[in-house]
């Protein structure tokens, strides 16, 4: 499966879709054979990853992936890629984007070998990630549903209030519902905490973002 993402390890801002992919590799890498293609960077850096082979397959984990500048996210790019792998499926993880989702699509559309695309859109479409740059992802959505081109995808919703808002967004489209797959966790812990009845605590790390980091 070639999967298509902003940024992916060694990054971390990219957010949830890094780890789904990388939850993705861990769990399924016996049955699922990735190929991961990414920019060079980060999400949001202006410089790429030190010591980056731009020019090959790299290892990460299980999977192969291919960093790429932003300009070569391309048509010539991804038939080249698509004819070397041979990819029975294509995993898009935005929506709001020519470079990682228009392209990719109209590629797979029109190659010999066909393979299926299926989009995720990562949050992109939940209201509150809509009303940033509103005019912009409506216009866009708008041209989307125009073109006919979300028919010819099949859609995975993470939860079903996700699969609501793809409906709301996109209209009558073929959605499946997969839940995302956690991150291995350690079979043992050194110092397991000691449960007192009637008492709880607990300590929750996050990071303070804007919604829907992907934005056109």
């Amino acid at each position: 499966m070639l999967v298509i993402l902003d940024s992916y390890l060694p990054g971390i801002d990219g957010g949830g879709p890094i780890t789904t992919i990388s939850a993705m590799d861990q769990h399924l890498h016996s049955k699922l054979e990735l190929f991961i293609m990414c920019k060079d960077r980060d999400f949001g850096d202006a410089e790429p990853y030190p010591n980056i082979n731009t020019e090959s397959w790299t290892p990460v984990d299980n999977s192969q992936a291919k960093y790429l500048k932003a300009s070569q996210l391309k048509w010539k790019t991804y038939k080249s890629v698509i004819h070397e792998i041979k990819p029975d499926f294509i995993y898009l993880n935005t929506v709001f984007s020519v470079r990682e989702v228009i392209i990719p699509l109209l590629v797979a559309l029109f190659s010999k070998l066909k393979p299926k695309v299926i989009i995720a859109p990562r949050g992109c479409l939940d209201p509150s990630a809509l009303s940033l740059k509103s005019k912009k992802k409506q216009t866009f959505l708008l041209l989307l549903k125009l073109s006919r081109l979300p028919k010819k995808m099949t859609w995975q919703a993470s939860t079903y209030m996700e699969k609501q808002f793809i409906e709301q967004s996109i209209g009558h489209v073929p959605i499946k519902v997969v839940q995302n797959l956690p991150l291995s966790q350690p079979s043992v812990l050194r110092d397991q905490p000691v449960k007192l009845p009637g008492s709880i605590k607990i300590i929750f790390f996050s990071r303070i973002a804007r919604k829907n980091i992907y934005s056109i």
